[in-house]
């Protein structure tokens, strides 16, 4: 499987990241309109919100933690 290397920028924390992607994952979902989730089945869920909206995982825990408290409550 060829792979690509895609750089995120959290823009919250501002942490550069390199992410190792399916070369052809990643072009149906760039450019052929696949859901990325069926175009990379082997990332993880962070990995790609990570691909979609550049926030890393510790960040993402961080913002969205208390939201996830109330719900539990």
């Amino acid at each position: 499987m060829t792979t690509t290397a895609v750089t995120t920028k959290c823009p919250l924390c501002k942490k550069e990241e390199v992410l190792q992607v399916p070369q052809s994952g990643y072009d149906s979902w760039m450019n052929g309109g696949v859901l990325i989730q069926r175009a990379m089945p082997s990332l993880t869920p962070t990995q790609r919100e990570q691909l979609i909206t550049g926030i890393c995982g510790p960040c993402w825990d961080n913002t969205f933690k208390e939201e996830e408290e109330e719900e539990e409550e």
